[in-house]
């Protein structure tokens, strides 16, 4: 998913970015995609993503898609909160107050991503658990 996430920016004609400061490919990627928020915004977003992978069980690349996805990464975009754009509901539903700062809304993202997949596992696909979550 990472390199078609490039493939992507390079495509929409992007600049080249220094990568001075960016500790991993997908701080990189963050960076790319949404420079105006900063390096140090696009670092804490991976080390939060990577967190929140470990905890959950599931492939950070997957989290970082979803997010790409619902916000570009941006925790202002759309009619949603954050980058993983949680309806208040489900902010709720998981019992977590801080869903719409950065780190509770990846992990209770990341969290639902795992519950979906759960659901489908036996009878589905990612394409499936993206279309659920959505």
């Amino acid at each position: 998913m990472i390199p078609v996430l490039i493939g992507l920016s390079l495509f929409l004609g992007q600049p080249t970015i220094s990568t001075k400061g960016l500790k991993t490919k997908e701080s990189q990627i963050i960076y790319l995609i949404q420079p105006k928020l900063g390096i140090e915004y696009a670092n804490k977003l991976d080390r939060i993503i990577k967190k929140a992978s470990k905890k959950e069980k599931i492939d950070s690349d997957i989290i970082l898609s979803t997010a790409y996805v619902e916000s570009e990464f941006n925790p202002k975009s759309g009619p949603q909160k954050g980058v993983m754009q949680l309806t208040r509901k489900l902010g709720k539903s998981h019992k977590r107050e801080d869903y719409t700062k950065l780190d509770g809304n990846v992990i209770i993202g990341a969290r639902y991503l795992k519950e979906l997949r759960g659901d489908l596992s036996s009878r589905g696909s990612l394409d499936r658990m993206w279309e659920r979550y959505g």
